[in-house]
């Protein structure tokens, strides 16, 4: 039976003053949010290593009631971790991010782990003359469901189907005031594109307030579908390949001598090869195991020293 392998997911280009623009409907246990989001690139900033977007969105609402709010947040370049909201840049101070993504390769089936990361914050912040400061962690771990056609005001978009799991804990507080803590849970699917990142969601979330002895817990389904973009003049297309042999054959093609004898590199899929012994050993490096040829039963084979 034919195995179907996907390339890895790449990451949305956006540039700065780049705007994109969203329908969001959030349904709560008993009313419903319908609201438009336009979100411009602010900047592109750098913490630890890691590159973030950041984003100032304006929410206009049209239901229950009409009104317009803004926020800003940090989102890694896949747009699947949002690090801060806030309603404006006056909550000035001292932040550090890092996010620690596992590398799971570059090949993957249906039920795969396809997305793994953990981001770690700390940050200081001065408001209205009073210093606060706090810590937290969100875990992201996505499935692949499969590629998918989605309909949007862009046209078809392939996209990748992801069930997506995450956790986040979040304390803040300073010596004048007691801890404050949030928590949020969500679960779901959502839809990327190599083009233009998040392209649909279908996530339920619930947050966790704790204020002070207060306690507060809210459930909420949030449906995302993206409206506008930048057009990306060379749209990226999802490669895959239906059976091991395909993807083996789509391998043998990119390999270039680097450096001296023996060492042989593959450009378009970063595999190393190394001949000794009178034979070759490729380096897979989407499994992180060494294969060797079997001549007999004409398979790689797993190189067991």
């Amino acid at each position: 039976m034919a195995t179907t392998y996907y390339d890895k997911p790449k990451s949305a280009s956006y540039q700065v003053d780049d705007i994109v623009i969203e329908s969001v409907t959030t349904t709560y246990s008993d009313y419903t949010v319908v609201s438009t989001e336009t979100s411009k690139l602010e900047k592109i900033e750098t913490f630890s290593g890691n590159s973030y977007n950041h984003w100032l969105t304006t929410i206009s609402t049209t239901e229950p009631t009409v009104s317009t709010t803004s926020s800003r947040r940090f989102e890694d370049s896949m747009g699947t971790f949002v690090v801060l909201n806030s309603d404006s840049e006056s909550n000035s101070g001292m932040a550090v991010y890092k996010t620690l993504k596992n590398d799971l390769g570059n090949k993957f089936q249906v039920g795969d782990l396809i997305l793994d990361s953990t981001a770690f914050f700390s940050s200081t912040i001065l408001y209205n003359g009073v210093t606060t400061s706090g810590y937290g962690v969100t875990a992201i771990k996505g499935f692949l469901n499969g590629v998918e056609q989605v309909s949007t005001n862009l046209g078809d978009l392939s996209c990748y189907s992801i069930d997506i799991e995450t956790e986040t804990a979040i304390k803040f507080g300073n010596a004048q005031n007691t801890d404050f803590q949030y928590s949020k849970s969500e679960s779901g699917t959502i839809w990327l594109s190599n083009d233009y990142g998040r392209v649909k969601t279908s996530i339920e979330i619930t947050e966790g307030f704790l204020d002070d002895g207060y306690t507060e817990s809210l459930t909420k389904n949030i449906e995302r579908v993206l409206i506008s973009a930048p057009i990306q003049s060379n749209p990226s297309v999802i490669s895959t390949y239906s059976t091991s042999e395909e993807l083996l054959n789509s391998n043998m093609s990119g390999w270039v001598w680097l450096g001296a004898f023996p060492w042989i590199y593959n450009a378009n899929t970063g595999d190393w090869g190394y001949f000794a012994n009178q034979e070759l050993y490729v380096w897979d490096a989407a499994q992180n195991i060494w294969l060797t040829f079997d001549g007999g039963l004409n398979k790689w084979r797993i190189h067991t020293p």
